[in-house]
């Protein structure tokens, strides 16, 4: 019952950013935790975190972290 822009709203009030960059962060930070707790390859990872591609969720994932999905890996995780 509440309209998009109430919704906005809402969020600004309670310290969020906007829902749309709320969502995109929740599913990058599901993709970080798939990066170093799985092997799945990193088209998978786009898919299972939303993404319609692995290009651009590449590009996203280096906005947010500062490194790609694959500096990532062979930075910061064990290997499988």
């Amino acid at each position: 019952g509440y309209s998009t822009r109430q919704i906005e709203r809402i969020f600004g009030r309670n310290g969020f950013e906007s829902p749309h960059r709320y969502y995109i962060n929740l599913r990058l930070n599901r993709a970080r935790q798939l990066i170093e707790q799985t092997n799945m390859s990193f088209s998978e990872i786009a898919l299972a975190s939303g993404f319609d591609s692995c290009s651009s969720f590449s590009k996203r994932y280096k906005l947010k972290f500062g490194v790609t999905p694959k500096e990532h890996r062979n930075r910061f995780c064990r290997k499988f």
